[in-house]
This record gives structure tokens, sequence and C-alpha cells, in this order.
């Protein structure tokens, strides 16, 4: 199921809902802040940007590896709507590989791409890297909601 978007629609509808994710959130949804950086439509690819912070570091000093999971998580779900323009694509299955470990201050950059849209499932990958950097990679499998 092909499905594509111009690169004007997904840069609209990728720096609004970055932009709104906040508004109708709680919890880690609200206290992790992300930037929209850039995108594109020909390769169904969203960039977005976190800065860590004290409060996302385990006793270790290095970033807790459920938010390095959120970041990965939140970066498929967003690109997935954002070039889609559907409302949500809860995630049903994501593999993630820790590399090395995030800290705080760490300028993160995500970027996310679609391999493949089909009629009910996405496949995405997402990686996380500081200074050009792989820290971590995940591999995953979106569903797409039905529109009401």
């Amino acid at each position: 199921m092909e499905i594509k978007t111009t690169q004007e629609a997904f840069e609209k509808r990728a720096k609004e809902h970055i932009a709104h994710f906040y508004d109708n959130n709680e919890g880690v949804n609200k206290s992790i802040v992300l930037e929209f950086v850039e995108c594109s439509a020909e390769e169904k690819k969203l960039v977005m940007k976190h800065v860590t912070n004290h409060g996302e570091a385990n006793p270790l000093g290095s970033i807790h590896g459920g938010i390095t999971a959120w970041l990965l998580d939140t970066a498929i779900g967003m690109v997935n709507v954002t070039y889609i323009g559907e409302r949500a694509t809860p995630t049903v299955s994501m593999s993630v590989n820790y590399i090395e470990p995030l800290f705080e201050g760490d300028e993160v950059i995500l970027t996310s791409w679609i391999d493949r849209i089909g009629k009910t499932l996405i496949a995405v990958h997402a990686e996380a890297r500081v200074g050009g950097v792989i820290k971590a990679t995940a591999i995953g499998t979106s569903f797409r909601l039905p529109v009401e």
C-alpha cells in the first residue's frame, strides 16, 4: 500500500505535531522536550533533537535505558503520524539496541524513517546519535488505527 505525502505537508504536520505533542499529555510525555530539526518526504524520514537532563539519569549517572527506549519509540510514532497524517500509530513491537550510554546534557539527534507502510502495519527504524556517534537503535512495527 503506497502512501505518499509532499515535503510541505510532511514538514507542516511534523512541526505542528511536535509543538503540540505536550498539550494534552501528562507524565513523561510532558516532561521530555523534543524539537523539530528536519524531515524528508522522499526518504520518509524525520529528525528531532532532545537534550537530556538530570531527571532522566539513573543511579549510575547515565540516562535510564527506559528513557532512551521512550525517545526511540516516540521518534517512531512521530514519523508515522506526521508522514502518513494519521492520528496515532501505537507500537506493537520494538527492539532496542543500546550501543553506548547517553549522559546528562547530551544533545541527542533522533532520526526515524519508515521502511514500509502496509494496510494495517508500518515498519520503522530509529536511531539516537550524539555528536554523530550512534548511541542506540531501534526497529519497530506500528499499528495503523482505523480512521474514525
